[in-house]
């Protein structure tokens, strides 16, 4: 057997070694100039290079800036995780939120009486099952109570103004 059909034999040439080298680096170097644009993966490899020399880690053992931004990126990956899987689920609103919701973005400017008097008209109908209004109509108060307490109030303040976030936010209307 001849060196030539050896070579075949025991695998790639030097040449596809070299090629392949020179595009996995290519890569690698795009990928480096990415992160360090961000600028969250930036401070956080500087924080780690600034560690090594102010620990006096010899240079041929520090970690290089490529190895660096890897680690970083990884890092805020686990970091988003864990914050999602302690997050939770958002609650979704039922069908009576929506139902409010849907009124008063057609109607921004409906009042509490008139709403109520539209929502009477549609127990029965699938969403609504009754209305209690004796707390209302007792008190005085801008509370309406439907199925759970202060639904009202909160559905209609959020469809007037979706980004408010604590119900008592928005004036309540006359």
């Amino acid at each position: 057997m001849t060196f030539n059909q050896m070579q075949c034999i025991s695998g790639p040439t030097l040449r596809k070694i070299n090629q392949q080298s020179q595009s996995f680096y290519r890569q690698q170097s795009l990928l480096c100039e990415q992160r360090l644009q961000d600028a969250f993966l930036y401070k956080s490899a500087m924080r780690t290079i600034d560690s090594e020399m102010l620990r006096g880690v010899p240079l041929k053992f520090c970690t290089s800036l490529e190895a660096v931004l890897a680690n970083a990126e990884t890092e805020r990956i686990q970091f988003r995780q864990e914050l999602a899987r302690e997050g939770g689920v958002a609650p979704k609103a039922d069908d009576l939120s929506g139902l409010i919701e849907t009124i008063v973005r057609r109607e921004p400017e409906i009042t509490e009486k008139l709403l109520l008097s539209l929502l009477k008209r549609l127990i029965g109908q699938g969403v609504i099952v009754s209305i209690d209004t004796e707390e209302l109509l007792a008190t005085g108060s801008n509370l309406l109570k439907v199925r759970r307490n202060d639904v009202f109030t909160a559905s209609t303040q959020r469809a007037r103004c979706p980004h408010a976030s604590l119900p008592g936010s928005l004036p309540s209307p006359d």
